[in-house]
């Protein structure tokens, strides 16, 4: 955390997600459901980065003539475990969210059809209590115990404390969440695959939306068009006219699914590039492993995921790219002289 470059991520990163928490304050129209998992993504990278990042520089630039205290080495290591699991537990909630809306749109769209931002919340909310209640008693058993040797010069990013509960905790709140998230991707890739699958019998009868057609959000950005329905049956997303059955498959998956599966798309693959090698590391260490420089790798990386996560939800949710064009018309008006 503490070299140069990985200096110039940490602040490209705060510039990145505190601009996102200040575009769903400012323009009402960003405050969706949906949304609200984005900025609680955004506030975890924050808080994670804004405690950890002057901790690390002060545990590496303090004088060396006295070992650190251990108040300060177990808040140092707080900051890591403290933030870190939200953001990987944030990530599943996103693809979880995603997930409903692809496979059960219609149970979606009524459940967020009162636009309400409380239920989110309180989901939000309760990572955050599940993850700070069980890593309490690591922190008080890392208080209680006597400082490793490392701990001579500098504080150690390990907690100290019995091997089978911070395996155990390593497994919970760090590798399960993350082992889900990626077994989400393909279930949602098959879904719309499966349903997006055009039988050159029926594209004909495929038709335009009537008068009679049903126009509802589902508060993420998206519109999602309905068919009429008959006989009591749920309604099905209108699929647009075409006449071309040989589609290629990339094109009807992104027709199908619109910007949804986009998000999703970049979402696992910056989970992928930067928690995963982290992840895999930490894992490593817990058998005794320890390749060789991979823990500034590691450092690099984890700060660039935490610039990408923003950067995505501006590119593929609608509210979030209206309100950043709104916020720079604003400021490009010309000033009147009088």
């Amino acid at each position: 955390m503490t070299d140069t470059r990985t200096r110039t991520v940490t602040q490209e990163a705060l510039v990145t997600n505190g601009l996102l928490v200040y575009l769903f304050a400012r323009y009402r129209s960003v405050r969706t459901p949906f949304n609200v998992y984005a900025v609680n993504l955004c506030l975890s990278n924050l808080g994670y980065l804004s405690f950890l990042y002057p901790t690390s520089l002060y545990n590496e630039w303090r004088p060396t003539s006295s070992p650190p205290s251990k108040a300060f080495c177990v808040f140092h290591r707080f900051t890591i475990h403290g933030f870190r699991p939200v953001i990987v537990h944030t990530h599943l909630l996103v693809a979880l969210n995603r997930l409903w809306a692809l496979a059960a749109p219609v149970s979606y769209r009524n459940y967020h059809r009162s636009d309400s931002l409380l239920r989110p919340s309180l989901i939000c909310l309760s990572i955050w209590l599940y993850v700070e209640l069980f890593i309490l008693p690591g922190i008080v058993i890392d208080a209680l115990s006597p400082p490793s040797l490392y701990e001579t010069v500098h504080c150690s990013a390990n907690s100290c404390g019995p091997n089978w509960y911070l395996n155990t905790g390593l497994f919970l709140i760090y590798d399960a969440p993350l082992v889900l998230f990626l077994l989400i991707y393909p279930v949602i890739f098959a879904i719309i695959f499966s349903t997006s699958r055009l039988r050159p019998g029926h594209v004909s009868s495929i038709q335009h939306p009537t008068n009679q057609t049903e126009n509802t959000a589902t508060h993420d950005g998206d519109n999602h068009t309905l068919r009429p329905t008959s006989h009591g049956e749920h309604p099905v997303p209108v699929t647009a006219v075409t006449t071309n059955s040989k589609a290629s498959c990339f094109g009807r998956l992104a027709h199908q699914s619109g910007r949804q599966f986009m998000m999703l798309t970049l979402l696992t693959f910056n989970v992928v590039i930067s928690l995963f090698p982290a992840q895999l590391y930490y894992t490593l260490i817990t058998f005794g492993l320890n390749p060789s420089g991979m823990f500034a790798v590691v450092g690099t990386l984890y700060a660039l995921g935490c610039i990408f996560d923003p950067i995505l939800f501006f590119i593929s949710v609608t509210t979030f790219k209206e309100a950043f064009r709104q916020m720079f018309r604003l400021h490009q008006q010309p000033r009147r002289y009088c």
